[in-house]
This record gives structure tokens, C-alpha cells and sequence, in this order.
């Protein structure tokens, strides 16, 4: 007997895999057989019981429990976005077979550093991801579906269930990769105590280089003692900024503006921050920082797309970390401590919810 199965854009299914709801596109009537139900390559899975995926390329393993055993498989790439890259696919497989397999997270694996290249294809389209481990020269980031999934009306349930029990926490709490690293994270209670003691200093700016001791000192990580390359000339090795500037832009969290310069002695400006500030949530799992779906582009007389910030400020207006006065919201200018508290506190009504 046939089913009729949506064509549902991944978007759909924000309690499953979290994107936003939109209507079916599409209908389509499969004709499976037990023998071609899924045409993907499964390298792992379903087990009747409790597994662990162990991939040399990628050095990670992952161990799928009992509960989720018959109904998840594994398999290399990512169809349509990064089928030759270093990653892995995770799939639903229903008990009902003839309704197909339906993607449900990714992981890949990018160079530490490079996390947050525009380039990089989750960084590119619209797409849910954030960082859930790390190791000494890679980060290894959990992306939703990008483009759609085949699933069936009968299955969503089961599926959206699946896909809630198997978020960041689950990959963090279940994967390990070779050298594991510390995963740095900007927890609610620190931001508030932070917000609170930039609000006591007013109309106070700080420079690039005392920024980053601000910023690792706000980070909560076992790792923050360790020593990581240096890239930068005007900075001066052994210092306590420097091992701070070096921590940061190991993560791709804070870097200069070219290779070799990080100009250290440079106030913060209100777009440093909006960038830095973003980036400190490595391991949130968040929405891209491309605003694309916020709507238009915030419109000021002093911004344009030739800014390096473009889109990082877009994202902190549209987010309420940054106010516009005048027709201007002031990308170049030197963040006072209370304009960073504000930017805080917004961030903290955000993630909590108070």
C-alpha cells in the first residue's frame, strides 16, 4: 500500500531538528521496496542494541544508547552540502521502513581557527549549528538539515522526539574525539555579574588587548592555563594579553584584522564587540550570524556591506545589543562599559528568558 509523504523543507520541523515552521511545499508518492526504502550508504547502524561509531578520519566516537540504537545510522559526508568533507550524517530510520530515512543532525569537523569563515557552507546558508567539542586543532560543530527532509506523516512524531533527545547536550555528553580539548562556554551568570560591573564604570573604554583578558576571564574552561601560538607581531610574547589574544583567536573567538597585526593598543569598538561578544558563544548552539531572515538590513547612514562587521552588526541591532542615535549606529566608535552592560543585559534577557 502507498503513503503519502510531504516533501517538507527542513525548515518545518522547529521542534524536531530546530528551524522555524513553514507549510508543505510539496507531495510525493513513494514506491519503496525493502530493498531500496533509503538510498543513503550507512558506514554505521541501527543495532538492535546500544553501538559506538568509531571514525579514524575524523578522530571522534560516538556512542548511540539502547533507546536510540534501531532507529539511528550513520553515514559519511553531508548529501548536497559536504559530501567530500570531513563530517557525518545521522538519520531516523523508522520501524516502518517504506517511510524512508530522514537526516536529523551533522557533524563536522573544521580546522579550529576557521569555524567561523563566512565560506564555510553552515555559515553560508541558513542554518542552525553550534560547537558541542573540541580538540587541540579542530572544532567539531552539529548542523540541522539545510534544504529538506523526506518524512512521513506517521513518523513525525517519532521523529521530532528523536531529534529533542539528541541536541548538543547528547553529542557532548556521548562523543569524544582524539585530544580532546576544552570547549569554552559564556554561561548566563557570567554575563550577568559582567553586565553589572561594566554598568559601575560608566562612560570607561577599554583597548583590544585588555578586551581579551575581559573576554577569557568571562569564559568558563579547564584549558585557559595552557600556552597557543602567537600570530601576531605588535603583540608582546609572555604577557598576560598575549596568552589571552592567543587563547581567543585559537578559537577563531578574536583575532586581528590582518595576519600579522593585531593592534593591541586599539580601543574596542562597538563592532569589535558585536563580533566578539557573538563568537564568545562557541558552544550555544545558535542561529547563523548572517541576518538574512531578520528581515531587511538595518538601514544607517554610516554602514554599508565594505564594513568588516557588516553582518555581525546587523545581527547585534536586530538581537537589541546595539542602539541606532541620529541615523548612525556607530561601528567605529570606542564602546563605553555602560554600552557594553546594556549589550549584556540583552544578552542575558535572550538566553534566559528573564
Amino acid at each position: 500500500m502507498k503513503h503519502i509523504v510531504p516533501l517538507a523543507l527542513a525548515l518545518l520541523l522547529l521542534t524536531a531538528c530546530g528551524a522555524p515552521a513553514v507549510e508543505p511545499t510539496a507531495y510525493v508518492t513513494p514506491t519503496p521496496t525493502p530493498e531500496n526504502f533509503c538510498e543513503t550508504d550507512f558506514v554505521a547502524g541501527p543495532e538492535e542494541q546500544a553501538y559506538t561509531y568509531n571514525d579514524e578520519k575524523l578522530g571522534l566516537t560516538l556512542f548511540i544508547p539502547d533507546e536510540f540504537a534501531p532507529f539511528v545510522a550513520l553515514s559519511e559526508g553531508i548529501e548536497f552540502w559536504d559530501e567530500n568533507g570531513e563530517s557525518i550524517s545521522l538519520y531516523y530510520l523508522p520501524p516502518q521502513r517504506e517511510y524512508g530515512c530522514s537526516l536529523m543532525e551533522s557533524i563536522v569537523r573544521v580546522p579550529r581557527r576557521d569555524h567561523f569563515d563566512p565560506e564555510r557552507f553552515y555559515n553560508y546558508y541558513t542554518a542552525f549549528f553550534g560547537v558541542v567539542a573540541a580538540s587541540e586543532d579542530s572544532l567539531y560543530v552539529l548542523v540541522d538539515p539545510i534544504g529538506g527532509v523526506m518524512i512521513g506523516h506517521e513518523t513525525l512524531e517519532a521523529y521530532t522526539e528523536l531529534c529533542a533527545n539528541m541536541e548538543s547536550d547528547f553529542f557532548k555528553e556521548n562523543m569524544r574525539v582524539t585530544a580532546q580539548d576544552a570547549l569554552p562556554e559564556l554561561t548566563a551568570e557570567s554575563v550577568l555579574a559582567a553586565a553589572e560591573a561594566l554598568s559601575a564604570k560608566g562612560g570607561a573604554t577599554m583597548t583590544r588587548a585588555e578586551a581579551a583578558l575581559w573576554a577569557v576571564e568571562l569564559l568558563t574552561a579547564g584549558n585557559k592555563d595552557k600556552d597557543y601560538e602567537l600570530r601576531y607581531t605588535d603583540v608582546e610574547p609572555g604577557t598576560d594579553e598575549a596568552r589571552a589574544i592567543a587563547y581567543l583567536d585559537s578559537y577563531g573567538i578574536y583575532y586581528g584584522h590582518d595576519e600579522a597585526l593585531f593592534r593591541p593598543d586599539d580601543p574596542l569598538t562597538r563592532a569589535d564587540f558585536a563580533e566578539l561578544l557573538q563568537r564568545m558563544q562557541l558552544a550555544r548552539f545558535q542561529l547563523t550570524q548572517y541576518p538574512h531572515w531578520y528581515g531587511p538590513p538595518v538601514e544607517v547612514s554610516d554602514l554599508d556591506e565594505g564594513h568588516w562587521a557588516y553582518n555581525a552588526l546587523n545581527r547585534a541591532y536586530k538581537d537589541s545589543w546595539l542602539a541606532i542615535e541620529n541615523g548612525q549606529i556607530r561601528p567605529d566608535d570606542a564602546i563605553t562599559a555602560a554600552e557594553a552592560a546594556s549589550v549584556l543585559n540583552a544578552l542575558y534577557v535572550e538566553a534566559t528568558g528573564a
